[in-house]
């Protein structure tokens, strides 16, 4: 079995999935961990720094507001 987690931006987010990866990884030595994480975000040195794979993906933002650039933005 893998588990993935996706993860980043902030150490909030990342430290307690890694936390749960090594759990897993305690309980279910044949299981398999794989961070997603933005490739421009801290999580790519912390979760490496664990023992754990991570992929890289490009990451953009949501724009909530109605005016026709933003919808643009958010169709890109």
């Amino acid at each position: 079995m893998i588990f993935l987690f996706a993860c980043g931006g902030t150490g909030g987010h990342i430290n307690p999935a890694v936390a749960a990866a090594q759990r897993i990884r305690t309980l279910m030595p044949d299981a398999g961990c794989l961070f997603v994480g933005a490739s421009d975000n801290m999580e790519m040195e912390l979760v490496p720094r664990e023992g754990f794979p991570i992929r890289g993906i490009t990451v953009g933002n949501l724009h909530r507001s109605l005016k026709p650039r933003e919808i643009v933005h958010n169709l890109r």
